[in-house]
């Protein structure tokens, strides 16, 4: 095991070096691909319009599958930090994005 997972789990010789195994997310270097192509290559409206309803429906998608994980009594035990936490990151990310749009096509 990797050392920080070792640690975390409070393991015995959790200070030896190891060699961990590095985990690429694919997705992230597939979405920069992409938009690297985008970039370079003109697309046709109908793929971009495509793809773009087909990023919202799986965005959707995500969204709803981890609301279908989260256990409501585990949240209530937490207390009400987190989603305190997650609502004034809710609101700094709708102002920031209001301004910022704002900022760049000056409606």
């Amino acid at each position: 095991r990797c050392r920080a997972a070792a640690l975390r789990a409070g393991e015995e010789g959790a200070g030896e070096r190891q060699q961990c195994k590095l985990v690429i997310p694919w997705f992230a270097l597939t979405f920069v691909a992409v938009a690297a192509l985008n970039s370079a290559v003109s697309l046709p409206g109908a793929l971009t319009s495509g793809a773009s309803k087909a990023s919202a429906y799986t965005l959707a998608c995500a969204m709803a599958a981890l609301g279908m994980d989260s256990n409501i009594n585990e949240i209530r035990q937490l207390g009400p930090k987190p989603l305190v936490l997650a609502g004034m990151l809710w609101a700094w990310l709708l102002g920031a994005g209001f301004f910022v749009s704002r900022a760049l096509v000056g409606v």
